[in-house]
Protein backbone atom coordinates (compact mmCIF):
# COMPACT_ATOMS: atom_id res chain seq x y z
CA UNK A 1 0.00 0.00 0.00
CA UNK A 2 1.39 3.70 -0.92
CA UNK A 3 2.33 6.06 1.83
CA UNK A 4 -0.72 8.27 0.21
CA UNK A 5 -3.34 5.61 0.47
CA UNK A 6 -2.05 4.14 4.11
CA UNK A 7 -2.55 7.76 5.26
CA UNK A 8 -5.91 8.34 3.66
CA UNK A 9 -6.97 4.77 4.96
CA UNK A 10 -5.85 6.06 8.56
CA UNK A 11 -8.17 9.08 8.97
CA UNK A 12 -11.05 6.76 7.08
CA UNK A 13 -10.43 4.83 10.61
CA UNK A 14 -10.45 7.59 13.04
CA UNK A 15 -13.32 9.61 11.42
CA UNK A 16 -15.32 6.27 10.99
CA UNK A 17 -16.79 7.84 7.94
CA UNK A 18 -16.24 7.06 4.65
CA UNK A 19 -13.16 8.61 2.75
CA UNK A 20 -13.87 10.43 -0.91
CA UNK A 21 -10.66 10.59 -3.12
CA UNK A 22 -10.57 13.55 -5.69
CA UNK A 23 -7.95 13.25 -8.99
CA UNK A 24 -4.41 14.09 -8.00
CA UNK A 25 -3.30 17.39 -9.73
CA UNK A 26 0.32 18.38 -10.49
CA UNK A 27 -0.71 22.62 -8.52
CA UNK A 28 0.18 22.34 -5.25
CA UNK A 29 -1.70 26.32 -4.73
CA UNK A 30 -4.32 28.20 -6.14
CA UNK A 31 -5.20 31.79 -5.37
CA UNK A 32 -2.81 30.91 -1.91
CA UNK A 33 -4.78 28.09 -1.00
CA UNK A 34 -3.44 24.24 -0.60
CA UNK A 35 -5.73 22.32 -3.28
CA UNK A 36 -6.86 19.41 -2.01
CA UNK A 37 -5.93 16.02 -3.40
CA UNK A 38 -8.07 13.85 -0.76
CA UNK A 39 -11.33 14.71 0.60
CA UNK A 40 -12.62 13.15 3.91
CA UNK A 41 -16.30 13.28 5.14
CA UNK A 42 -16.86 13.25 8.48
CA UNK A 43 -20.67 12.85 8.89
CA UNK A 44 -22.32 12.73 12.22
CA UNK A 45 -25.86 13.42 13.17
CA UNK A 46 -27.20 14.52 16.93
CA UNK A 47 -30.41 13.59 17.23
CA UNK A 48 -33.66 14.84 19.21
CA UNK A 49 -34.72 12.69 22.03
CA UNK A 50 -37.92 12.28 20.45
CA UNK A 51 -36.29 12.01 17.03
CA UNK A 52 -35.13 8.25 18.09
CA UNK A 53 -37.32 6.32 16.37
CA UNK A 54 -36.40 7.95 12.53
CA UNK A 55 -32.42 7.55 13.29
CA UNK A 56 -32.68 3.69 11.63
CA UNK A 57 -34.27 5.45 8.63
CA UNK A 58 -30.90 7.92 7.75
CA UNK A 59 -28.78 5.27 8.90
CA UNK A 60 -30.37 2.64 6.64
CA UNK A 61 -30.91 4.71 4.12
CA UNK A 62 -27.09 6.79 4.17
CA UNK A 63 -25.56 3.36 4.59
CA UNK A 64 -27.15 2.40 0.85
CA UNK A 65 -24.89 4.73 -0.49
CA UNK A 66 -21.89 4.01 1.16
CA UNK A 67 -22.21 6.29 4.13
CA UNK A 68 -21.70 5.15 7.35
CA UNK A 69 -23.14 8.25 10.38
CA UNK A 70 -22.65 8.45 14.11
CA UNK A 71 -26.08 8.97 15.51
CA UNK A 72 -25.86 10.41 18.76
CA UNK A 73 -28.69 12.50 21.31
CA UNK A 74 -28.26 16.40 21.40
CA UNK A 75 -26.26 18.32 23.77
CA UNK A 76 -27.57 21.93 24.40
CA UNK A 77 -24.34 23.29 23.28
CA UNK A 78 -24.19 20.98 20.00
CA UNK A 79 -25.84 22.23 16.83
CA UNK A 80 -25.41 21.73 13.10
CA UNK A 81 -22.04 22.40 11.39
CA UNK A 82 -20.39 22.35 8.22
CA UNK A 83 -16.75 23.13 8.20
CA UNK A 84 -12.98 22.24 6.83
CA UNK A 85 -9.54 22.35 8.10
CA UNK A 86 -6.75 20.67 5.76
CA UNK A 87 -3.57 18.47 6.94
CA UNK A 88 -1.44 18.31 4.40
CA UNK A 89 -3.66 17.73 1.15
CA UNK A 90 -5.97 16.07 3.03
CA UNK A 91 -9.25 18.13 3.40
CA UNK A 92 -11.72 16.53 6.09
CA UNK A 93 -15.18 18.49 5.72
CA UNK A 94 -16.88 17.76 8.92
CA UNK A 95 -20.66 17.42 8.60
CA UNK A 96 -22.88 18.04 11.50
CA UNK A 97 -27.00 17.77 11.20
CA UNK A 98 -29.53 17.61 13.29
CA UNK A 99 -32.14 15.07 13.26
CA UNK A 100 -35.59 16.47 14.46
CA UNK A 101 -38.68 15.04 16.01
CA UNK A 102 -40.56 15.19 12.25
CA UNK A 103 -37.50 12.96 11.03
CA UNK A 104 -35.98 16.06 9.07
CA UNK A 105 -32.49 15.96 8.90
CA UNK A 106 -31.18 20.23 9.45
CA UNK A 107 -27.53 21.42 8.40
CA UNK A 108 -27.46 25.11 8.25
CA UNK A 109 -29.19 27.23 5.49
CA UNK A 110 -30.05 22.93 4.53
CA UNK A 111 -33.04 20.75 4.74
CA UNK A 112 -33.65 17.19 4.10
CA UNK A 113 -36.92 15.29 4.62
CA UNK A 114 -37.30 11.74 4.11
CA UNK A 115 -38.34 12.62 0.05
CA UNK A 116 -35.09 13.99 0.11
CA UNK A 117 -32.79 11.78 0.13
CA UNK A 118 -31.45 11.63 -3.18
CA UNK A 119 -30.74 15.59 -3.02
CA UNK A 120 -28.79 14.80 0.55
CA UNK A 121 -26.61 12.30 -1.74
CA UNK A 122 -25.96 14.68 -4.30
CA UNK A 123 -24.96 17.49 -1.74
CA UNK A 124 -22.58 15.39 -0.21
CA UNK A 125 -21.28 14.58 -3.86
CA UNK A 126 -21.18 18.52 -3.69
CA UNK A 127 -18.99 18.75 -0.48
CA UNK A 128 -17.16 16.21 -2.06
CA UNK A 129 -16.29 18.48 -5.09
CA UNK A 130 -15.92 21.97 -3.40
CA UNK A 131 -15.22 21.61 0.13
CA UNK A 132 -17.29 23.15 3.16
CA UNK A 133 -18.55 26.07 0.88
CA UNK A 134 -20.46 23.90 -0.84
CA UNK A 135 -20.94 24.89 -5.70
CA UNK A 136 -20.23 28.43 -5.96
CA UNK A 137 -22.99 28.12 -8.43
CA UNK A 138 -25.25 30.27 -6.49
CA UNK A 139 -27.38 34.15 -7.26
CA UNK A 140 -24.68 37.33 -6.44
CA UNK A 141 -25.82 39.43 -3.86
CA UNK A 142 -25.51 42.99 -3.87
CA UNK A 143 -23.79 42.79 -7.04
CA UNK A 144 -20.93 40.63 -5.78
CA UNK A 145 -19.85 37.36 -6.88
CA UNK A 146 -20.77 34.24 -4.69
CA UNK A 147 -16.92 34.31 -3.60
CA UNK A 148 -16.84 37.80 -2.88
CA UNK A 149 -19.98 37.68 -0.88
CA UNK A 150 -18.36 34.66 0.74
CA UNK A 151 -15.54 36.24 1.87
CA UNK A 152 -17.11 38.97 3.22
CA UNK A 153 -19.84 36.93 5.20
CA UNK A 154 -16.56 35.23 6.98
CA UNK A 155 -14.80 38.45 8.05
CA UNK A 156 -17.88 39.78 9.73
CA UNK A 157 -18.45 36.81 11.18
CA UNK A 158 -15.93 37.71 13.63
CA UNK A 159 -17.40 38.54 17.12
CA UNK A 160 -17.69 41.58 18.87
CA UNK A 161 -16.69 41.62 22.52
CA UNK A 162 -16.60 45.40 23.18
CA UNK A 163 -19.63 47.15 25.34
CA UNK A 164 -20.75 49.43 23.39
CA UNK A 165 -23.61 50.88 25.97
CA UNK A 166 -23.88 54.37 26.41
CA UNK A 167 -21.53 55.27 23.86
CA UNK A 168 -22.37 57.93 20.59
CA UNK A 169 -22.53 56.55 17.06
CA UNK A 170 -18.64 57.79 16.45
CA UNK A 171 -17.43 56.04 19.71
CA UNK A 172 -19.74 52.99 18.32
CA UNK A 173 -17.88 52.23 15.19
CA UNK A 174 -14.53 53.35 16.65
CA UNK A 175 -14.81 50.64 19.18
CA UNK A 176 -15.49 48.24 16.31
CA UNK A 177 -13.67 49.18 13.94
CA UNK A 178 -13.93 47.66 10.48
CA UNK A 179 -12.15 45.12 8.51
CA UNK A 180 -8.35 45.50 7.09
CA UNK A 181 -10.59 44.61 3.75
CA UNK A 182 -13.87 46.68 4.50
CA UNK A 183 -13.19 49.87 4.86
CA UNK A 184 -16.81 52.39 6.44
CA UNK A 185 -17.65 54.91 4.01
CA UNK A 186 -20.07 57.48 4.60
CA UNK A 187 -22.60 57.81 1.60
CA UNK A 188 -23.30 61.43 0.52
CA UNK A 189 -26.93 61.07 1.72
CA UNK A 190 -25.17 59.91 5.40
CA UNK A 191 -23.08 62.43 5.38
CA UNK A 192 -25.74 65.25 5.03
CA UNK A 193 -28.21 63.33 7.34
CA UNK A 194 -25.61 63.70 9.99
CA UNK A 195 -25.25 67.18 9.52
CA UNK A 196 -29.04 67.87 10.32
CA UNK A 197 -28.74 65.54 13.38
CA UNK A 198 -30.88 67.46 16.98
CA UNK A 199 -30.28 64.79 19.43
CA UNK A 200 -26.94 63.10 20.18
CA UNK A 201 -28.37 59.58 20.96
CA UNK A 202 -26.53 56.98 22.69
CA UNK A 203 -26.47 53.58 22.30
CA UNK A 204 -28.52 52.04 25.24
CA UNK A 205 -26.77 50.37 28.12
CA UNK A 206 -29.51 47.40 28.03
CA UNK A 207 -28.89 46.63 24.42
CA UNK A 208 -26.13 43.95 24.61
CA UNK A 209 -24.28 42.89 21.67
CA UNK A 210 -21.11 41.74 23.46
CA UNK A 211 -20.10 38.37 21.44
CA UNK A 212 -22.32 38.70 18.33
CA UNK A 213 -20.33 38.53 15.05
CA UNK A 214 -19.50 42.22 13.43
CA UNK A 215 -22.43 42.16 10.50
CA UNK A 216 -24.98 41.76 13.22
CA UNK A 217 -23.95 44.13 15.51
CA UNK A 218 -22.68 46.50 13.05
CA UNK A 219 -26.33 46.27 11.74
CA UNK A 220 -28.04 46.71 14.86
CA UNK A 221 -25.69 49.73 16.23
CA UNK A 222 -26.21 51.45 12.77
CA UNK A 223 -30.51 50.48 12.89
CA UNK A 224 -30.27 52.53 16.46
CA UNK A 225 -28.87 55.88 14.91
CA UNK A 226 -30.99 55.20 12.07
CA UNK A 227 -28.49 54.00 9.46
CA UNK A 228 -28.11 51.15 7.98
CA UNK A 229 -24.53 49.41 5.96
CA UNK A 230 -24.03 47.11 2.64
CA UNK A 231 -21.29 45.79 1.10
CA UNK A 232 -20.52 48.03 -1.95
CA UNK A 233 -17.74 47.08 -4.37
CA UNK A 234 -16.06 50.31 -5.86
CA UNK A 235 -14.83 51.09 -9.91
CA UNK A 236 -11.69 49.68 -8.59
CA UNK A 237 -13.04 46.46 -7.64
CA UNK A 238 -12.38 46.96 -4.21
CA UNK A 239 -15.40 46.75 -1.49
CA UNK A 240 -16.68 49.09 1.39
CA UNK A 241 -19.26 49.11 3.79
CA UNK A 242 -21.37 51.80 2.59
CA UNK A 243 -23.15 53.82 5.76
CA UNK A 244 -26.31 55.55 4.74
CA UNK A 245 -29.61 56.40 6.01
CA UNK A 246 -32.51 54.09 6.38
CA UNK A 247 -35.00 54.54 3.31
CA UNK A 248 -37.33 52.31 1.68
CA UNK A 249 -36.00 50.59 -1.23
CA UNK A 250 -32.55 50.13 -0.27
CA UNK A 251 -31.80 46.75 0.54
CA UNK A 252 -29.12 46.83 3.63
CA UNK A 253 -27.22 44.18 5.39
CA UNK A 254 -30.18 42.45 7.61
CA UNK A 255 -30.84 42.23 11.81
CA UNK A 256 -29.08 39.03 11.50
CA UNK A 257 -29.86 36.03 9.23
CA UNK A 258 -33.56 34.27 8.88
CA UNK A 259 -33.08 30.88 10.45
CA UNK A 260 -32.89 27.94 8.03
CA UNK A 261 -32.86 24.88 10.52
CA UNK A 262 -34.75 23.40 13.51
CA UNK A 263 -34.31 25.85 15.99
CA UNK A 264 -33.76 23.14 18.81
CA UNK A 265 -30.09 22.99 17.47
CA UNK A 266 -29.35 26.52 17.60
CA UNK A 267 -31.58 27.96 20.60
CA UNK A 268 -31.28 24.58 22.96
CA UNK A 269 -31.93 26.70 26.60
CA UNK A 270 -34.27 29.47 25.43
CA UNK A 271 -36.20 26.63 24.14
CA UNK A 272 -36.12 25.05 27.12
CA UNK A 273 -39.78 24.56 29.10
CA UNK A 274 -39.46 26.47 32.35
CA UNK A 275 -41.70 27.67 35.08
CA UNK A 276 -42.80 31.40 34.62
CA UNK A 277 -44.69 34.02 36.43
CA UNK A 278 -44.71 37.84 35.36
CA UNK A 279 -46.49 40.35 36.94
CA UNK A 280 -45.89 43.94 35.44
CA UNK A 281 -41.92 43.19 35.38
CA UNK A 282 -40.14 45.81 32.72
CA UNK A 283 -39.42 44.34 29.80
CA UNK A 284 -35.89 45.85 29.78
CA UNK A 285 -35.33 43.25 32.93
CA UNK A 286 -36.78 39.91 31.65
CA UNK A 287 -34.56 40.20 28.41
CA UNK A 288 -31.94 40.97 30.31
CA UNK A 289 -32.29 37.95 32.81
CA UNK A 290 -33.40 35.68 29.95
CA UNK A 291 -30.15 36.60 27.84
CA UNK A 292 -28.43 35.62 30.99
CA UNK A 293 -29.87 33.18 31.60
CA UNK A 294 -30.24 31.07 28.16
CA UNK A 295 -26.88 32.40 26.65
CA UNK A 296 -29.21 33.84 23.60
CA UNK A 297 -29.35 37.33 23.48
CA UNK A 298 -32.47 39.43 23.85
CA UNK A 299 -32.14 42.92 21.03
CA UNK A 300 -34.09 45.60 19.70
CA UNK A 301 -34.81 46.70 16.92
CA UNK A 302 -34.96 50.65 18.19
CA UNK A 303 -35.35 52.55 15.14
CA UNK A 304 -38.76 50.87 14.45
CA UNK A 305 -39.79 50.60 17.81
CA UNK A 306 -39.21 54.25 18.34
CA UNK A 307 -41.24 54.75 15.04
CA UNK A 308 -44.36 53.61 16.44
CA UNK A 309 -44.39 55.03 19.39
CA UNK A 310 -43.20 52.38 22.36
CA UNK A 311 -41.32 53.45 24.99
CA UNK A 312 -39.05 50.55 26.11
CA UNK A 313 -38.40 52.16 29.19
CA UNK A 314 -41.38 52.18 30.21
CA UNK A 315 -42.65 49.00 29.02
CA UNK A 316 -43.98 46.44 31.52
CA UNK A 317 -44.70 42.78 30.88
CA UNK A 318 -47.45 40.09 32.61
CA UNK A 319 -47.60 36.27 31.79
CA UNK A 320 -49.36 33.98 34.14
CA UNK A 321 -47.93 31.48 36.19
CA UNK A 322 -47.75 28.55 33.48
CA UNK A 323 -45.01 26.11 32.37
CA UNK A 324 -43.52 27.20 28.69
CA UNK A 325 -40.33 27.97 26.90
CA UNK A 326 -38.72 31.81 27.15
CA UNK A 327 -39.57 31.95 23.01
CA UNK A 328 -43.96 31.56 23.61
CA UNK A 329 -43.39 33.39 26.84
CA UNK A 330 -42.01 36.67 24.88
CA UNK A 331 -44.80 35.93 22.05
CA UNK A 332 -47.30 36.21 24.71
CA UNK A 333 -45.46 39.17 26.74
CA UNK A 334 -45.00 41.36 23.61
CA UNK A 335 -48.60 40.81 21.87
CA UNK A 336 -49.76 43.15 24.94
CA UNK A 337 -47.99 46.05 23.36
CA UNK A 338 -48.25 45.45 19.75
CA UNK A 339 -44.42 43.66 19.34
CA UNK A 340 -43.51 39.96 18.44
CA UNK A 341 -39.96 38.73 18.25
CA UNK A 342 -37.80 36.13 15.73
CA UNK A 343 -35.66 34.39 15.86
CA UNK A 344 -32.48 34.93 13.78
CA UNK A 345 -29.03 33.80 13.67
CA UNK A 346 -26.09 36.35 13.31
CA UNK A 347 -22.92 35.37 10.88
CA UNK A 348 -21.34 32.78 12.94
CA UNK A 349 -24.28 31.31 13.65
CA UNK A 350 -25.26 32.30 16.91
CA UNK A 351 -29.01 32.40 17.86
CA UNK A 352 -30.43 35.88 18.98
CA UNK A 353 -33.98 37.17 19.22
CA UNK A 354 -34.80 40.01 17.56
CA UNK A 355 -38.14 41.84 19.65
CA UNK A 356 -39.72 44.45 16.69
CA UNK A 357 -43.26 45.95 16.30
CA UNK A 358 -45.60 43.70 14.70
CA UNK A 359 -45.76 44.17 10.60
CA UNK A 360 -49.19 44.78 10.83
CA UNK A 361 -48.12 48.01 12.83
CA UNK A 362 -45.83 49.04 10.98
CA UNK A 363 -47.82 48.52 7.67
CA UNK A 364 -50.93 50.53 8.98
CA UNK A 365 -48.46 53.11 9.61
CA UNK A 366 -46.75 53.40 6.14
CA UNK A 367 -50.19 53.54 4.50
CA UNK A 368 -50.98 56.82 6.44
Amino acid sequence: MSYHKLIVFMLFLISGSPCIVDAQSPKLVEDGKVIPRTTIVDFRIIADPAAAQHSQFWSRELAKQGYSVQIRSLQFEEKPDVSEKMSGRTRVVKLVGGLDRRGDLIFPRRHFNKNQVDDLVEWLRELKSFGAQGSPKEKPVWGLSQKQFESIFEELAKPIETDLSGKTLEECLAAMPAPETLPYRWTLEATEARKQEIEKLKFPEWQRTEGMSQGSALAIVLRHFGYGFWPSRTPKGAIELAIEPITAGRKLWPLGWELQESPDFVFGKFLKITEVNLTQAPLLDVAQAISVQTSTPVVFDTFNIRKVGIKLEETKIDHPRRKRNWSLVLTAALSQHKMTHDLRIDEAGRGFSLVKPRDAILNAMERK
